[in-house]
């Protein structure tokens, strides 16, 4: 037979759970970023290291001491030494600078006025055959109202005293004219030797403005003379 014992009145259920405390605020905590984690504050400290540099190096560059550029110093020049068998050149240190008459031309028997003796510019002759007189070694004189012409043409003169015996000196001329290089733009030697009695020397050498003096032979200074002063005349003619 069915129970029928009667039942007691139903039991009511568990009902929801019951929130844990604080649970929700601590979730929406959870929920929001913390203010470190984002970018804002590393770009701060970053710009604020950045211009901490940047205001020390003003600071070092106020306070370091200025620098000095060394400059640089050219390598000194070399002085060429004068040379016998150099080319011409500048007629710096080799003679005497004489001043500079005018080239008139003028005929025999008038007489030039020089200013020095001997001369090395002015008046000449100019007489196809005689004035200029042909390049080479002369054993008597030469009036200089011909071979001033010569230096007008860029040649080169050399006078020897002979008032006493002088036959050594004259071979040493010869041999040394007879050696003398050829000028490199006409390729002549365009020096004149011819006997003359010079004021007090033995002997001379002159060029168009230029003079030089020497009272014993000296064959090396004679060269240096010439390849400085040949072919420095107002014309330039063999």
């Amino acid at each position: 037979m069915p129970d029928r014992r009667r039942r007691g009145p139903k039991q009511p259920g568990p009902g929801p759970k019951a929130a844990r405390p604080g649970g929700a605020a601590a979730a929406r905590g959870r929920r929001k970023k913390s203010w470190w984690s984002g970018p804002l504050p590393w770009l701060l400290i970053v710009g604020g290291l950045v211009a901490l540099g940047a205001v020390g190096a003003i600071v070092y560059a106020a306070s370091a001491p200025p620098r000095t550029t060394a400059k640089a110093t050219p390598p000194p020049t070399a002085t060429p030494a004068a040379d016998a068998t150099a080319s011409p050149g500048s007629p710096d240190q080799v003679g005497e600078t004489q001043p500079i008459q005018d080239a008139t031309h003028i005929q025999p028997p008038q007489k030039a006025s020089y200013q020095t003796d001997p001369p090395s510019s002015g008046p000449h002759y100019s007489i196809p055959g005689q004035a200029p007189v042909n390049w080479g070694y002369y054993d008597r004189t030469i009036a200089p109202e011909y071979y001033v012409h010569n230096l007008e043409h860029g040649g080169v003169v050399l006078l020897y005293n002979c008032s006493t015996d002088c036959t050594a000196d004259q071979a040493s001329i010869k041999d040394w004219v007879s050696k003398v290089p050829k000028d490199p733009q006409f390729g002549e030697v365009k020096l004149v030797a011819v006997k003359y009695v010079g004021p007090g020397h033995r002997f001379a050498m002159v060029s168009w403005g230029w003079r030089m003096f020497m009272d014993t032979w000296d064959p090396a200074q004679a060269q240096r003379f010439y390849v400085t002063h040949v072919d420095h005349g107002p014309e330039a003619i063999p």
